[in-house]
């Protein structure tokens, strides 16, 4: 791969989601030597649609500031024959010590003796990738629809769809260049009385800089949705400036100046935050602020419910020893508690009650987030935008120490179970099926395309109204996604819905026809009436 060209990172995905794929995230990376010169650089375009294969850089590429590939990121043949060469080594000599110990040997290749060996150990190689450059959107080649790219999200618009209040709310300079956050998008939204100073003094008073910014408003009552990290509280520190950018948020809702704080933690482990100068904030000292916990566990207790959940699916016996184990999981308790609080805020917006929190609500009350491209500027905006760690919660690269192997855990899995779970009661407020939610979820993992990649916005780039509140939050209400969980075994769930089914048959039928239509004119008489008449 020559260093001069632009990013070869990825390609559209043109057959699910219309080009999803976000391209010119991580730097060319060039075989030879690292230098000082510009040719081998991060990537001068953020795009959806790539210009890989056939496609050309976007006419700003050469005001795009230059960077030099650090020689960590280079991942060269030698490199890799090396590694190669001391796995082979170090599996001889396990296989020696087994033969001399009399034991069994773990390293056996399934039976195919040294060919087994060395094909598991490359399968496992590259089912663990270190460097991010080993990922497969880095080598996806699909040909490019459109050579100038493109993105679902354009912030301005999205805001202007919502119908922002001028007035009251404004987009703010402030994270230009990722210079306050480097986990928050570089265009952000404030009240407009908010200075400068409060600004920043509430940034230094948040976890990571993520102070409190808007990011959905809902136009019929001025309620806004606002989103931050926890403070840096510890057990009694207090923020002057944050006290008055909380404020602010509330009196730019003309309807009510009252404000919920929903801390999705269970209480507990807000107090042990505050062991390490975290915590949550005291009502005491914000003065329009309600204060509201909701049981939500964190990344270690869902990994272990998820883990536990692919037992009951996979491994169970018979029905009684599956109820068991999927009690015993606690994955649809962990759900249902997802729901009852994205339900909670949705209602209190709905009410006129602004909110800071993150949650998945706006689906509820915004049907424009319930349709295929609106749900797709849902997760660019709140997932990728607001920076969720898809790296290290999917595991894309690095996790083969038990310290990165803590930080994996299945959050975006369990939001898109959610939103399955409320497709099941709503199935018509929908665009797509859950089909397309597993296609995505394939995706996120199998990081063919850059969409996914990266913890944060800066890692891939340089630069009528119903709502749904009438949900049943029911415990009986949630079920197993057996279309999710169960499609590659043979257990106790079906793996087929007859929906699914129809639409595959109905996709066969469709292409029986048009090959038909390919048929001489003698042969005619044997296809079918439909395309008899065509």
């Amino acid at each position: 791969m020559s260093s001069s060209t632009p990013s070869s990172v990825t390609t559209p995905l043109t057959t699910w989601w219309n080009n999803m794929t976000l391209s010119g995230i991580y730097p060319s990376i060039s075989t030879s030597t690292p230098s000082t010169s510009t040719s081998s650089s991060w990537s001068s375009h953020f795009i959806f649609g790539g210009y890989g294969s056939g496609g050309s850089a976007p006419s700003d590429a050469a005001n795009t500031p230059q960077s030099t590939v650090a020689p960590s990121a280079l991942s060269n043949g030698y490199t890799e024959d090396i590694t190669v060469a001391g796995s082979l080594l170090k599996d001889k000599i396990n296989g020696l010590m087994d033969s001399l110990m009399g034991r069994e040997s773990v390293h056996a290749g399934c039976g195919y003796g040294e060919d087994g060996r060395i094909a598991m150990m490359t399968l496992q190689r590259a089912a663990k990738p270190v460097n991010v450059t080993e990922l497969l959107a880095f080598e996806n080649r699909e040909p490019v629809d459109d050579a100038r790219g493109w993105k679902r999200l354009d912030w301005a618009n999205e805001m202007a769809r919502q119908g922002v209040s001028q007035s009251k709310w404004i987009q703010s300079p402030i994270n230009e260049g990722y210079t306050i956050c480097d986990t928050y998008p570089d265009k952000l939204w404030f009240p407009t009385a908010a200075s400068t100073s409060v600004l920043l003094g509430s940034c230094k008073f948040r976890s990571r800089g993520r102070l409190p910014v808007l990011t959905y408003y809902h136009r019929q009552t001025e309620a806004a949705l606002c989103r931050c990290a926890q403070p840096l509280t510890g057990f009694s520190a207090r923020c002057v400036e944050d006290e008055k950018l909380m404020e602010l948020v509330g009196k730019a809702n003309p309807n009510s100046e009252n404000l919920f704080l929903v801390d999705t933690r269970p209480r507990v482990n807000a107090m042990v935050n505050k062991v390490q100068g975290k915590g949550f904030e005291d009502e005491r000292n914000y003065s329009n602020m309600r204060f509201h916990f909701f049981d939500i566990e964190n990344i270690h207790v869902m990994r272990a419910s998820q883990s536990r959940l692919l037992d009951a699916v996979t491994k169970c016996r018979d029905v009684a020893e599956y109820w068991k184990t999927l009690e015993s999981s606690g994955w649809l308790k962990h759900v249902r508690s997802v729901v009852e609080c994205s339900l909670f805020l949705a209602e209190s917006i709905s009410r006129g009650t602004s909110c800071v929190v993150v949650a998945m609500c706006q689906l509820l009350l915004d049907p424009y987030y319930r349709t295929i491209h609106g749900f797709q500027v849902l997760i660019e905006k709140d997932w990728l935008g607001f920076g969720h760690k898809f790296d290290d919660r999917c595991g894309h690269v690095g996790a083969l120490n038990d310290e990165a192997g803590k930080e994996v855990s299945p959050i975006f899995t369990q939001w898109l179970d959610c939103i399955w779970q409320i497709m099941q009661q709503k199935p018509r407020a929908f665009q797509f099926n859950e089909r397309y939610l597993i296609e995505m979820h394939e995706h996120v993992y199998s990081c063919q395309f850059g969409t996914f990649i990266g913890n944060c916005d800066k890692d891939r780039r340089p630069t009528a109204h119903v709502a749904l509140l009438d949900l049943d939050t029911r415990a009986a209400r949630f079920t197993v996604w057996t279309a999710m969980y169960n499609r590659f075994d043979a257990g106790l769930q079906p793996r087929e819905r007859l929906e699914d089914i129809t639409m595959a048959s109905m996709e066969h039928v469709g292409i029986f026809c048009r090959r038909c239509l390919k048929v001489t004119a003698d042969e005619r008489e044997r296809v079918c009436d439909k395309c008899k008449a065509d």
